[in-house]
């Protein structure tokens, strides 16, 4: 009480509240002490009258390290009033203390296994039974006598059981259990799948701390004790679908659905550990251990692959799907080309015009890895995906939207302390063109009355567009666009709609939000970080953008010199505007440089010189180009004509007073076209 009162006495802010906050942290460090709390167990354990014991207080305070010692110690006694007395401080925890219970029913340790099933048999409320599922139903080190035990303990409170006149027979007849509970074990594993899906799906509520963040307890392996995992609310989201789909699949192995959905939270849980701009170590993540114990046949895993890489995008689990993705790729088996049994093209393909980018990514890079030989149901997709992502430069684009340009501009202005470079659209039209030209699209302000289609038609529009179905959309409205004297416009019952235009994904709220209209920087700088935190949205980060272009560029390279030596699987439109958009672009030049040198255009060839001789390039740069230039001419031999091969003279001529280095690089570009026409 006295130091709430110093923290909260204005007479000595700011000290006091620093001073109480720093006697908190000190406080808190002590009561976590592991020797302290381990010497308070015991002092409680040795005690008479433990309800009132201090010790009691100072197990408490330490929390994560008093629980993790309390099922240390549950595991090590096997005195009965000593395992009660545990059981009983680890339930005054609360919801906490009975995970903390269910996590180490995953110990191959039967002592531990027993006391924490025993506890939990007589504790659990009636909704949390699904927590001795994996005890009573699945392998584990407990003899069939104690699950008898464990089920009669909860029979004796009325607890509803699958079938349980089947768990009933088996416990008269210990022998007979574990032939007797199939049926049961069936409808507790179909319960558990249903758990997972409903967290997945996010239907059932997780409630941050105070902090914003979730508290999961896990069984650790390698310390073989429970141990607490904080995270924010998506990631926890994963983490218990994945806690339910893996005791389903411990109960029922063999059940196809509960297998594949089980390899879908593992995936999607494995990406968030891994992060999911980074490349996958599938040793460290677990990823090839846990595939292959599920289905050892190899065959098999990539017909498994493409089942869950469809399930995963029909319900937009995408991290999920990016892992599989990548999981297909590494086989480098063209089979997995093939069109599927229903005529559409096969999942590596339909993932490449996925409603995310990531998704998008990975599968054209599966695809470039696999190297078809052969043409495929579904190459356009990935020809014009390809384009897209080359056309990357890495800066963070917002497009803003309003009937006057102006007001366009000077919402967009607002936006540039928060990182984005503005593009401006006067109709919805033009904003969803300006969004979907560039993978570097992040954000779209529009305001509601922007006309051509309407914004409520906007979005969905915007939502069906695999290049823009996970940008962000803040709609901007005032007063008088909440009025339903505005018929042209957008009355409240539409705006409201806009709010509710909810995607299928489940970690995503909304893809759009309604705001006021912004008139500082400080109200663009509140919308950015609610809008982002509202759809969960984590754009790209532009080091990965970059390198995507690169790669893409890369591909693009490849492809046109296969084309040239008679294997043509795709077919590039506009290949011009390709290199020209990498040509004017600083990040991809040295890419385009080498794209352009096997594209057989006299336009590509001009341009390639044009950047060798620019003086105000730096020479490295114009020294590339000048070998690409060189390139160029031996695949094509010289495509300039007439006022072009002037040019080069003229330029040449005119570097009198240049540096010796651009001398002697455009004169040695002319040696090159002469040498080409004295072949002729």
């Amino acid at each position: 009480r006295k130091l709430l009162q110093i923290a909260n006495n204005k007479d000595f802010d700011p000290h006091g509240s620093i001073a109480v906050a720093k006697i908190y942290a000190e406080a808190k460090k002590y009561w976590q002490d592991e020797n302290v709390v381990a010497e308070s167990l015991e002092n409680w354990k040795n005690s008479e009258i433990p309800q009132n014991n201090k010790n009691l207080h100072a197990l408490w305070n330490g929390n994560d390290v008093s629980i993790a010692l309390l099922i240390k110690q549950l595991g090590e006694t096997h005195e009965e009033n000593e395992i009660n007395k545990i059981l009983a401080v680890i339930l005054s925890f609360g919801t906490e203390g009975r995970e903390c219970l269910a996590a180490a029913l995953n110990s191959d340790r039967p002592a531990l296994v027993f006391n924490a099933a025993r506890g939990l048999a007589g504790s659990i409320h009636a909704d949390e039974i699904f927590l001795l599922y994996p005890a009573l139903f699945a392998d584990s080190p407990l003899s069939n006598e104690q699950r008898n035990q464990i089920a009669e303990t909860l029979r004796q409170r009325n607890f509803k059981l699958p079938d349980k006149d089947s768990v009933s027979a088996a416990a008269e007849n210990v022998s007979a259990f574990a032939d007797s509970v199939s049926a049961a074990a069936e409808s507790a594993a179909a319960e558990l799948l249903k758990r997972s899906r409903d967290y997945l799906e996010k239907k059932r509520s997780l409630k941050p701390a105070f902090d914003g963040f979730v508290r999961f307890w896990n069984w650790d392996e390698k310390e073989k004790n429970v141990k607490y995992i904080r995270m924010m609310l998506p990631a926890a989201y994963r983490f218990f679908a994945y806690r339910y789909a893996a005791q389903a699949y411990k109960i029922k192995p063999e059940i196809e659905e509960i297998q594949r959905f089980y390899l879908l939270t593992f995936f999607e849980r494995a990406a968030y550990l891994n992060g999911l701009d980074k490349p996958f170590d599938l040793d460290a993540t677990g990823l090839n251990a846990t595939l292959a114990k599920t289905e050892p046949d190899p065959k098999q895993q990539q017909v498994l692959l493409q089942q869950i890489l469809l399930d995963a995008m029909a319900k937009e689990y995408y991290a999920a799907a990016q892992v599989a993705v990548v999981l297909l790729g590494i086989s480098k088996n063209r089979e997995l080309l093939q069109p599927a049994p229903n005529g559409k093209p096969c999942p590596l393909v339909q993932a490449v015009v996925a409603k995310n980018r990531r998704v998008r990514f990975a599968a054209l890079e599966a695809i470039m890895t696999i190297q078809p030989e052969q043409p495929y149901s579904g190459s356009s997709f990935v020809a014009e995906t390809l384009v897209w992502f080359s056309r990357a430069d890495g800066q963070r684009i917002l497009v803003s939207a309003h009937p006057k340009l102006s007001n366009a501009a000077k919402t967009a202005g607002f936006f540039i302390g928060c990182g984005y470079r503005g593009e401006l659209a006067q109709t919805c039209r033009d904003a969803m063109k300006l969004a979907a030209e560039t993978p570097d699209t992040e954000l779209v302000v529009v305001d509601s009355r922007t006309p051509e289609p309407a914004v409520a038609n906007f979005v969905q529009e915007m939502r069906k567009d695999a290049r823009t179905a996970d940008i962000p959309i803040a709609v901007l409205t005032n007063a008088a666009a909440f009025s339903d004297e505005m018929p042209n416009y957008q009355n409240r019952s539409e705006m409201q709609k806009i709010d509710q235009l909810q995607p299928a994904a489940p970690f995503a709220l909304s893809l759009s939000q309604t705001y006021p209209v912004i008139v500082n920087d400080d109200g663009a700088k509140w919308l950015n970080d609610d809008l982002l935190g509202k759809t969960d949205v984590e754009p790209v980060p532009t080091v990965v953008r970059i390198e995507q272009a690169h790669k893409s560029l890369g591909w693009l390279k490849t492809i046109v010199e296969a084309a040239q030596n008679g294997q043509k699987i795709y077919h590039i439109e506009e290949l011009d505007d390709v290199v020209f958009r990498a040509l004017r672009s600083d990040v991809r030049i040295g890419k385009g440089l080498e794209l352009a040198a096997v594209v057989k255009s006299n336009a590509v060839q001009a341009a390639i010189y044009e950047i060798a001789a620019n003086s105000l390039q730096p020479i490295e740069l114009r020294r590339k180009a000048a070998e690409n230039f060189g390139k160029s001419l031996d695949a094509f031999g010289v495509l300039l004509r007439g006022q072009q091969i002037q040019h080069l003279y003229d330029r040449y001529n005119a570097s009198e007073f240049e540096s010796k280095e651009t001398q002697e690089l455009l004169g040695n570009i002319i040696d090159l076209v002469e040498k080409k026409y004295e072949k002729k």
